[in-house]
């Protein structure tokens, strides 16, 4: 089996415990680091970029709603 197909057949209840609780805690500070930065004005010239140089369909920008193409949506999360 190849990378790509054990990502396409891996289940949540396949990963052991310790796996799903740090995938939840890296969420979690995901999350909280997108929240504390959206208030920063680095953060809304990057998500104006985002959506005048992107904009499109297929994603929205997160805490904003914006609607952007998906490079877009990644572009503003690298």
């Amino acid at each position: 089996m190849n990378a790509t197909e054990f990502i396409h057949e891996l289940k949540w209840a396949d990963l052991p415990a310790e796996v799903q609780n740090q995938a939840r805690r890296c969420f979690l500070d995901t999350i909280g680091t997108a929240i504390g930065g959206r208030q920063t004005e680095l953060s809304r010239i990057i998500y104006d970029f985002a959506a005048s140089a992107y904009g499109g369909q297929g994603a929205q920008l997160w805490f904003d709603g914006r609607e952007v193409s998906l490079p877009g949506a990644v572009w503003r999360t690298a």
